[in-house]
């Protein structure tokens, strides 16, 4: 058995009843937990109050609890209503955390290269060293990249974070560009199809294994008692952090709960506990997050069909591998831009 508190959880909820099927149940609430930032204890321990539950009854997960996906919510949303300490978004970086997220995205990454050298008929022709490590090499931009935005966003704003985020864009892609000059003539005579969708299925598998098997990173010591000050600062890091609230309402946001300390004369912290628990409280806006997706979706398709056009005007033969990326981007573009429109025709 493993010593990792969530994979211990969820064989529990297996052992309750001796059923595969509520074992995949606990998988996919504790996936839904830990990608919406949920500390790694309070998972195990919902998991574990699950597992004596199931035992008891005697009944599946699914039907006793239902889906897994809505119960994950339900229990993330009893946390933020009783201001528990439920979040791990404020931990430290971790190698396990990072080295997950460059594994996923470089396992996704492969498989558009996939979905590419279907496009272009170019499964069978041999990959070169640039090829084969491109993915790897994107995965850790793309995760570089998210890291940064993440970083700006929650220190200073919306616009501050999307332009130091392309500026390291523009860095990376001049290195990626010297990188494919220098390697590209070195063939490793392995079908290009293959080995994408080879290494796609072991970064995959990588990833996830990091995900359950390596150990969380230490919890941060408590800071002390925060003045106004500190607690309003905090209050909007967390209010920009969440994705799905403009800059602007965040400060409104700020502003209401400053001027309510000048009114009231108490203490932010002592009125309305820890920033994040109050940020919490502030209804979602599926808005916001869609309309920012389309945006980035519609930029990154202008710019595949910039370069397209570029290729097109050289006079050569016709570029397939980018007519291929631009159809890709645009196919993605569309499909955002739809799902602004529906949220934002869901909350008129």
């Amino acid at each position: 058995m493993s010593d990792t508190p969530i994979r211990s959880a969820i064989e529990a909820v297996r052992a309750a009843r001796g059923e595969k099927a509520d074992e995949a149940w606990a998988e996919a609430v504790s996936f839904e937990l830990v990608m919406t930032d949920v500390r790694v204890e309070l998972v195990a321990r919902a998991l574990s109050e699950a597992a004596e539950q199931i035992a008891q009854a005697d009944e599946p997960a699914a039907e006793l609890f239902g889906d897994a996906r809505e119960w994950a919510a339900g229990r993330r949303a009893e946390w933020v209503a009783d201001g528990a300490d439920w979040s791990d978004d404020d931990e430290p970086t971790s190698v396990k955390g990072a080295l997950f997220m460059v594994l996923l995205a470089a396992a996704g990454i492969s498989l558009l290269f996939v979905a590419q050298t279907l496009l272009t008929a170019a499964w069978s022709e041999e990959i070169s060293l640039a090829g084969a490590i491109f993915p790897t090499l994107l995965g850790a931009a793309t995760v570089g990249a998210h890291a940064l935005f993440t970083r700006l966003r929650e220190r200073r704003s919306q616009l501050a974070a999307v332009a130091g985020t392309a500026a390291l864009l523009l860095a990376v892609g001049g290195t990626l560009t010297a990188v494919a000059w220098l390697s590209n003539g070195i063939s490793l005579g392995i079908a290009t199809g293959w080995w994408h969708l080879a290494a796609a299925l072991v970064l995959g598998i990588l990833a996830f294994a990091a995900l359950q098997f390596l150990p969380a990173p230490r919890r941060r010591v408590a800071a002390g008692p925060r003045d106004d000050d500190a607690w309003l600062k905090e209050l909007g890091a967390s209010l920009r952090t969440r994705g799905d609230i403009t800059d602007h309402r965040a400060n409104e946001i700020v502003e209401e709960a400053r001027e309510h300390a000048a009114d009231s004369g108490g203490s932010l912290g002592d009125e309305f506990g820890t920033p994040r628990a109050y940020a919490a409280r502030f209804a979602k806006n599926p808005v916001v997050p869609a309309r920012r997706r389309a945006i980035f979706s519609a930029a990154l398709a202008t710019v595949a069909l910039v370069v397209l056009a570029i290729d097109l005007s050289d006079g050569g033969d016709f570029p397939y591998a980018t007519f291929a990326w631009f159809a890709i981007l645009a196919l993605n573009a569309a499909l955002t831009l739809a799902a602004w429109r529906t949220a934002a025709r869901e909350r008129a």
